[in-house]
């Protein structure tokens, strides 16, 4: 019996770590969900080849097919939002996936092509790249000069860029001239230019739309910086994902705004729980005294006595 519960304790201690992990208050747990899962699984996988036996087999039976309950095969690998933190994350990059290309492989976006659920991340890091350089690049006059085809722009059109104005501005584009248009009838347009629409700026905004970058030039730029940094090798598990960022963020700014602005996300509700559970101990204790602006006051000042003097 000793023995069993000593198995027991043996097979708890991963949980007992991953919980300690995504409790932690001052770093960013998304990007761990799909590394820390895939851990747990296959650290039960090698424990089941292991000599346990009665009660401590039935139990790590019954671990695994919780996990498969809540965290089924491949599922959380699928979520894209997760997939883009752990992406993103220096610390893990595209070796975080289970279906990752061999390990003799250098890990470019060639050799990420074989890999579906890599292909699926990148290219929604690709799609939010484009946006954010054209955005960077372009006016909004010169972004109708250039008449991005429909098709391209369907590929590159992410859910929070939906607008209700979407197919109106499509509309608009497919009838705005392009710049080889505005090439053509350069001669026809100055022949026939009147002198009331004549400005000083006239030349320099030719010049600026003939050099303005095409779709195909942000494109390349953007699989360009995602490429370089998958090259770049990993960071130590210990080290500071946003600290890396922030001394990295000259050599890859369009991917360092992406990661800002999606990949601050923390994936449990535990320091909630633990404000929770101070204002219940207050409101308890001093239910009958206590008024709820008085009450709030006391949960803040709980919540963060460590910054108090």
């Amino acid at each position: 019996m000793w023995e069993a519960l000593k198995q027991v304790c043996t097979i708890l201690k991963p949980f007992e770590e991953i919980t300690q992990i995504m409790s932690g208050t001052h770093y960013l747990t998304a990007s761990l969900a799909i590394v820390i899962v895939d851990g747990l699984k296959n650290v039960i996988s090698i424990m089941k080849t292991k000599q346990i036996y009665g009660v401590a087999k039935n139990f790590l039976l019954k671990l695994e097919d919780g996990l498969e309950i809540y965290f089924p095969r491949h599922n959380i690998e699928d979520n894209m939002l997760l997939g883009l933190c752990t992406f993103l994350d220096p610390r893990f990059k595209i070796h975080a996936f289970l279906d990752n290309a061999s390990p003799k492989d250098k890990p470019t976006l060639k050799t990420s092509r074989h890999t579906t659920r890599i292909n699926l991340i990148k290219k929604h890091i690709l799609d939010l790249l484009k946006i954010n350089i054209r955005k960077k690049r372009s006016s909004p006059a010169v972004e109708t000069i250039l008449n991005i085809p429909p098709g391209t722009a369907s590929k590159c059109e992410d859910i929070e860029t939906m607008s209700i104005w979407g197919k109106m501005d499509k509309t608009i584009a497919a009838i705005t001239p392009t710049v080889d248009d505005i090439a053509t009838d350069a001669e026809t347009d100055s022949k026939c230019e009147d002198i009331d629409t004549m400005s000083i700026w006239g030349k320099m905004d030719k010049t600026i739309a003939a050099i303005t970058p095409t779709v195909d030039d942000i494109a390349t730029d953007a699989e360009t910086e995602l490429e370089m940094f998958i090259n770049e090798p990993v960071i130590p598990r210990d080290s500071s994902p946003l600290v890396w960022w922030k001394s990295h963020a000259f050599m890859y700014p369009n991917l360092a705004e992406i990661f800002n602005e999606h990949c601050h996300m923390v994936v449990t509700s535990v320091e909630c729980e633990r404000v929770h559970s101070k204002a219940g101990n207050f409101a308890t204790q001093k239910r009958a005294q206590l008024s709820r602006k008085r009450t709030a006051e006391l949960v803040f000042l709980k919540s963060n006595e460590k910054y108090c003097i």
